[in-house]
């Protein structure tokens, strides 16, 4: 019997194949690591990351409708580069551009053939620095179901 993949992981898959089909070939992204969900054990840096960590059915159960909570996490090291605040910057600036095309975003994850996605909350973003890292964590809720 087969395993059954959640809606969180599904949609991570999805957005993991988005970051890196928009992102991987671009010379801003050059080195930089695209990974899904949570990591365990050496974690290599730049980093762009997603992560879908919890997922609620909508208000009508049993149509297989839910609302996840998607994070796009960017992670730079301050030792990185020659100027790694301007460097993190450009490429925080290119994702949230990217994340504002909400349209192509959904072509592309409803495209990936994991999950059907019917619409977004709002786009809400941070930056912080962590431990000599810069983080900029870019969240977006997912109204979707697996395909």
């Amino acid at each position: 019997m087969a395993t059954k993949i959640s809606i969180r992981q599904q949609l991570e898959h999805a957005i993991h194949a988005w970051l890196t089909a928009t992102f991987a070939g671009s010379t801003e992204f050059a080195g930089v690591t695209f990974s899904k969900g949570q990591q365990s054990g050496e974690i290599t840096m730049p980093l762009v990351a997603a992560a879908c960590e919890n997922a609620q059915e909508e208000e009508h159960p049993g149509l297989g409708v839910y609302r996840v909570p998607a994070e796009v996490i960017l992670m730079t090291t301050i030792d990185d580069v020659a100027d790694p605040d301007a460097t993190h910057r450009a490429r925080a600036d290119v994702v949230a551009n990217r994340l504002d095309d909400l349209d192509a975003l959904r072509s592309f994850l409803t495209g990936s053939g994991r999950v059907h996605v019917f619409g977004f909350g709002t786009l809400k973003s941070s930056h912080s620095v962590q431990e000599r890292h810069f983080i900029d964590k870019f969240e977006l809720v997912v109204h979707c179901r697996c395909v």
